[in-house]
């Protein structure tokens, strides 16, 4: 299922397809050192455990991951998700936006592209109110993707990474549905029963 698109990528459902290669993107220490809760080093168990919480997700139509998909191949080249209840999102109408990219796509401009369809996913068909997100205070492209898509930086906090040793801290961000409708100079629907 396509969740959404852009003019290069589609967002959509994780598919058995998918498994090898994510295994090889994500499992790239590279990506993986930026990731705070995936698993390092990944493997196929690792990959079949994700599509099954996936699958699940789905099933229940609460889509959390989406699989970054390049539009003319439809090949998985990252993902990004919503995900609820996290240290940083507390509120059910508040989800925390977390976001990967396979090495070979860094710096063409895919994840801004990415990020902004979610962030308008996320506040028009979701009517979420708030996002949150978190850097890494030194992987500098991530933290320009947030701040191009609107995010405010509210400062650091830890946050437990398992493969990271232990913990570290992280840069928090926040971008609300009022802050996001200003700088869009849009008037999004109110949520339908």
């Amino acid at each position: 299922m396509i969740y959404a698109e852009t003019d290069r990528l589609y967002l959509r459902q994780l598919t058995e397809d998918d498994l090898p290669r994510l295994v090889e993107l994500i499992g790239d220490w590279e990506v993986a050192q930026w990731i705070v809760r995936v698993p390092y080093p990944y493997n196929d168990a690792d990959a079949q455990d994700w599509l099954t919480l996936q699958k699940q997700n789905d099933t229940a139509s609460k889509p959390e991951f989406f699989v970054i998909a390049d539009k003319a191949n439809n090949r998985l080249m990252g993902g990004i998700g919503l995900h609820p209840h996290t240290a940083l999102a507390t509120e059910s109408s508040v989800r925390e936006l977390g976001y990967w990219l396979g090495q070979p796509y860094w710096g063409q401009g895919f994840m801004s592209e990415a990020v902004s369809e979610i962030v308008k996913f996320a506040f028009g068909r979701l009517a979420l109110q708030a996002l949150v997100s978190s850097t890494n205070p030194d992987n500098a492209r991530s933290r320009h993707v947030l701040s191009k898509a609107g995010f405010t930086e509210l400062g650091l906090v830890p946050r437990p990474a398992e493969h990271l040793r232990g913990s570290l801290q992280i840069n928090s961000w926040r971008l609300t549905r009022g802050a996001y409708q200003a700088a869009m100079g849009i008037t999004l629907e109110p949520p339908r029963s």
